[in-house]
């Protein structure tokens, strides 16, 4: 019976010659040891979309889109019923969520947003609470910042 150190060896040089990759190595091993190694998750179609249109679309709207911070996607903040956006009441399915983004100062800043869904999943619009003036703040309905 072979040694672990003869087990490892074999295996690096599989993944030397190719034959297996440096993720499947450590797997490999790791079952070999008794250790697990951390298994990442595989993200949803959902989640991708989530994150690619927060990251491609909403970010950009910001003074420093790679410093842009965004909760992971949870089902429950995929909403439906009627808001007020853009000044008028509508029916619409989105996703309440936020984004984290520095000011010119360079503090963070936590800014609610919705995007806009269709039922298979397409974001449609994104949109942010309308500041009419630095007194009244900023107001209940959304005003649309970007479509598509």
């Amino acid at each position: 019976m072979a040694t672990m150190e003869e087990k490892v060896t074999a295996l690096t040089q599989l993944m030397i010659n190719g034959t297996l990759t440096a993720d499947e190595l450590s797997r490999v091993i790791g079952a070999l040891t008794g250790e697990a190694a951390p298994q990442e998750e595989e993200k949803s179609p959902a989640q991708k979309t989530y994150e690619n249109y927060i990251k491609n679309v909403v970010a950009n709207a910001f003074k420093s889109p790679a410093s842009v911070k965004f909760p992971p996607f949870d089902p429950s903040m995929v909403k439906q019923g009627a808001i007020k956006l853009d000044f008028k009441e509508q029916n619409v399915r989105y996703i309440e969520t936020y984004v984290d983004a520095p000011n010119s100062y360079g503090t963070m800043l936590r800014e609610p947003i919705i995007i806009g869904i269709d039922d298979q999943f397409t974001p449609l619009f994104w949109a942010q609470h309308l500041q009419i003036s630095s007194l009244l703040g900023k107001q209940k309905g959304w005003t649309t910042m970007s479509r598509k």
